[in-house]
């Protein structure tokens, strides 16, 4: 599986973004404010994935992540009979299962070849001195 830095960085940044809210929950029941941050900032991320024109394989992989931290959410509220409201995950419109947006893809986001290419390199080259 090849994962790319910049998408694992974005789901990184909302698991943190949950551990964060379920801790400062757990030692001040009555905050719940971060928990909207967590929920609007995953959905704005499962959109994006959902909408975004060309898809990649590897899609279904972030899909996955995307969800879990969804399941963990819930649960977390679930085990937490609170009287507060808890933001809601909405269910969006014409959202897919992950398996389904890994058949619309196209293409890999992974690298299929790469080409090394010797470097002509010039002996006997006086320290400090440019060639060009």
């Amino acid at each position: 599986m090849n994962l790319e830095i910049h998408r694992m960085r974005k789901l990184y940044g909302l698991l943190n973004e949950l551990c964060n809210a379920i801790t400062k929950h757990t030692t001040d029941p009555s905050n719940c404010s971060n928990f909207s941050k967590f929920v609007n900032d995953w959905i704005k991320l499962y959109i994006q994935l959902v909408l975004k024109k060309k898809k990649f394989f590897e899609d279904e992989y972030y899909c996955n992540v995307l969800v879990t931290l969804k399941n963990a959410y819930e649960k977390f509220k679930k085990d937490n009979d609170t009287k507060k409201n808890f933001p809601e995950i909405i269910e969006i419109e014409k959202i897919k299962t992950c398996e389904e947006l890994g058949k619309e893809a196209t293409s890999s986001s992974k690298v299929l070849k790469v080409e090394f290419n010797e470097v002509k390199t010039q002996n006997d080259l006086e320290k400090g001195k440019d060639t060009s």
